[in-house]
């Protein structure tokens, strides 16, 4: 159990995934968990909740794939009704009974669903394990999770979404003041923690690029806490049960990286490329000459 604690606020963070089955979101106000979740924990200690969890929504009609067969993220109920899965975060308050929810929106390509379907669909009927959990991408998805007074603007994170910077930027420019990265390594950590040690470095990085606090929760992995200025002020890196507690500042202040995005990457990006092209022609010219002179 992980925390983060100012003035007013009182934050717990359970890693992604912490919630699993059957958690419909037009029934969540009234699943018999998730009320347990909210009385034992958010009422009783004051706190606010963030943890992972697998939840479904009913579609009423689905688009067939490109040879006819139901696409791979639609699944059917025991009532042969058709449902998505999300890969989501949950914000508990305990001054409030609605439920904020934000779903998974980069989804890891082949695992948590196979991108291009239409033209990789059937590499599944060759490798069953390859998007095995058939993730779907919500619709109208919430991109921030609000204290009761707004003190706290939390930009809510899913492991494989740490790795993009504009994305990042563009929650933290709604008006979040802290990130929260939640995770699910135990499958890639169970020999190497080199995976998590990647995914930690760009939790550093997304806190100096935002200077925003990070607070991280990983099952398997490493669970830290990050303050605005990239440094680790608390770390648990082995696979074991616990967690960490801690106190980190909600910063208001936008950096220049935050307004203008990715400015410098891409600017050095066309620069290379101009100095390449530059290069390719002086070595056409010269090649030219040289044939001239012989």
């Amino acid at each position: 159990m992980d925390g983060c604690e100012s003035k007013s606020n009182y934050l717990v963070i359970w890693p992604e995934t912490a919630i699993t089955g059957e958690h419909f979101i037009s029934k969540l106000n009234a699943d018999t968990l998730l009320k347990h979740i909210k009385k034992n924990i958010c009422e009783k200690y004051k706190s606010y909740l963030i943890s992972g969890i697998f939840n479904q929504e009913l579609v009423d009609e689905y688009t067939p794939g490109f040879f006819g067969e139901k696409m791979p993220f639609l699944h059917t109920t025991k009532k042969g009704k058709y449902y998505l899965n999300y890969n989501s975060s949950l914000f508990f308050n305990f001054r409030s009974d609605s439920l904020q929810i934000h779903a998974k929106d980069k989804l890891v390509p082949f695992e948590e669903k196979i991108p291009y379907h239409r033209i990789f669909g059937n590499i599944k009927k060759h490798i069953p394990s390859l998007g095995n959990f058939a993730f779907a991408i919500k619709d109208n998805n919430k991109y921030l999770f609000k204290s009761t007074d707004n003190s706290m603007m939390i930009t809510p994170l899913i492991c494989f979404e740490s790795a993009f910077s504009e994305y990042t930027s563009q929650s933290i420019r709604r008006g979040t003041n802290l990130i929260v990265v939640i995770l699910n390594e135990d499958w890639y950590c169970k020999k190497n923690i080199r995976g998590a040690e990647i995914f930690q470095d760009l939790s550093i990085i997304r806190s100096i690029e935002n200077r925003r606090s990070v607070a991280r929760s990983s099952n398997g992995g490493i669970t830290s806490l990050i303050n605005h200025k990239g440094e680790v002020i608390e770390n648990m890196n082995e696979p074991k049960q616990g967690g960490i507690l801690g106190e980190l500042p909600l910063i208001n202040k936008t950096t220049f990286y935050t307004k203008s995005g990715n400015y410098l990457g891409r600017l050095s990006c066309f620069l290379l490329i101009g100095l390449i092209i530059a290069y390719t022609v002086k070595l056409f010219l010269n090649n030219k000459q040289n044939i001239f002179k012989n």
